[in-house]
């Protein structure tokens, strides 16, 4: 199964796909209809997408996910710092994204 990991930002988002052959693909999108188009070309084999919850910046993208039936795992912050934390710890979208993807295929 692939796996998406998404740093939510304000209007955007950074995520990271890791392929079921491990392959890496870093990707934006915005949170509009046409943004939420490229992120559903990623979304044709079967996936799990992992994000944090932000507040109102994240209430867009879960409620695409929920609307168009994609398997989604929404993490509270805190559980997520905690979980991130054995990784090392650079604060950048990309690895962000790359390491809530990590999270999920563990």
């Amino acid at each position: 199964m692939n796996v998406i990991g998404i740093d939510v930002s304000r209007g955007k988002s950074h995520a990271t796909l890791i392929t079921t052959d491990f392959e890496k693909q870093d990707f934006n999108f915005s949170h509009n209809r046409s943004g939420f188009k490229q992120l559903a070309a990623y979304l044709a084999d079967p996936v799990l997408v992992i994000f944090e919850t932000t507040g109102v910046y994240s209430v867009k993208l879960a409620y695409y996910l929920s609307q168009n039936k994609i398997k989604f795992c929404e993490l509270n912050p805190l559980e997520a710092k905690m979980r991130m934390s054995s990784l090392r710890r650079n604060k950048t979208d990309a690895s962000d994204s790359f390491k809530l993807a990590l999270l999920g295929i563990t």
